[in-house]
């Protein structure tokens, strides 16, 4: 008789599947690094520390492609290249005595 009253009590307890949820699309996880600028957007940007110690950020696109191109980033610190090939300019090509700015 016991188990029965502690049996009926847990079943009315536990709240049932439709009741105090939120029904929707999931968030993707929270990672170092990466965010969306602004929230809802689906344009997701990378914030790192590139090899000489300069914070760089990038704009990525999707949440994945963001996870995968901080995952690229951060090997290529490690390897101890400094800048991505997206951020490689050349530097010259100009004529001597020209002056770029002002």
């Amino acid at each position: 008789m016991l188990n029965d009253t502690l049996a009926a009590t847990a079943t009315i307890a536990a709240p049932a599947d439709s009741e105090g949820r939120k029904k929707g699309r999931k968030s993707p996880a929270k990672l170092k690094g990466i965010y969306e600028r602004m929230h809802g957007s689906g344009v997701w940007w990378i914030r790192y520390a590139d090899g000489g110690g300069k914070i760089r950020r990038e704009k990525a696109g999707t949440h994945s492609m963001a996870v995968a191109l901080y995952k690229k980033r951060g090997t290529e610190v490690l390897q101890g290249r400094k800048l991505p090939e997206t951020l490689r300019r050349a530097v010259g090509g100009g004529e001597k005595g020209v002056q770029f700015g002002g």
